[in-house]
């Protein structure tokens, strides 16, 4: 799925385009003010962008993440209604808020693997989110060389156990290297 990802970000298509930047960063907003909307107007735009982003993850062939993210959402919600029946709480009420949060994570997801790190410095004009962005691709690729080497030394990823602190402690030890690199680099360009 990751690798999927990079490639996708590499990619050529209307919609890594310059001028498709302000659609995706409106869309976002969108997404985000629907919380302050009417229920059934929520519904309706949050369902339109649901859609809207499941064709692009679609058609830039993220089928595994799609199959993740469906998992996950499944899963919490399913969880999530079971204690609220329990409990006696507002169940459409977070449905709603389901409906809010998967429109917000996946117009960011589109807009994260559609929009390159230059576009973002070029609209901001500051290093400094161009630095995170492409800081947060590098973690992603580093978790897949983690991932790779622990599975070829008969590592198996099932299940959430505790097993995962080796290659989690990896990943945390990596990035804080990284890190401090990239502060170091940037001090020695002259940035604070």
């Amino acid at each position: 799925m990751i690798p999927d990802i990079i490639k996708a970000q590499k990619l050529h298509t209307p919609l890594h385009a310059r001028e498709f930047m302000w659609i995706k960063l409106a869309l976002i907003v969108l997404a985000l003010s629907t919380y302050f909307y009417p229920l059934t107007l929520l519904v309706t735009i949050n369902t339109a962008l649901i859609m809207y982003a499941l064709c692009v993850l679609i058609y830039l062939n993220l089928f595994k993440l799609i199959k993740i993210l469906t998992a996950i959402f499944t899963s919490f919600i399913a969880v999530m209604l079971a204690t609220l029946y329990l409990i006696s709480g507002n169940m459409i009420g977070f449905l709603y808020l389901c409906f809010y949060t998967a429109s917000t994570t996946l117009q960011l997801i589109v807009f994260y693997v559609t929009t390159p790190a230059s576009q973002i410095d070029e609209l901001l004009k500051v290093r400094f989110f161009t630095v995170i962005y492409q800081l947060s691709a590098s973690l992603i690729t580093e978790l897949v060389l983690i991932t790779e080497t622990h599975r070829a030394r008969g590592f198996m990823f099932r299940g959430f156990t505790l097993r995962y602190v080796p290659v989690l402690f990896t990943l945390l030890m990596n990035a804080l290297i990284r890190l401090n690199i990239l502060t170091d680099s940037l001090r020695a360009r002259g940035l604070e």
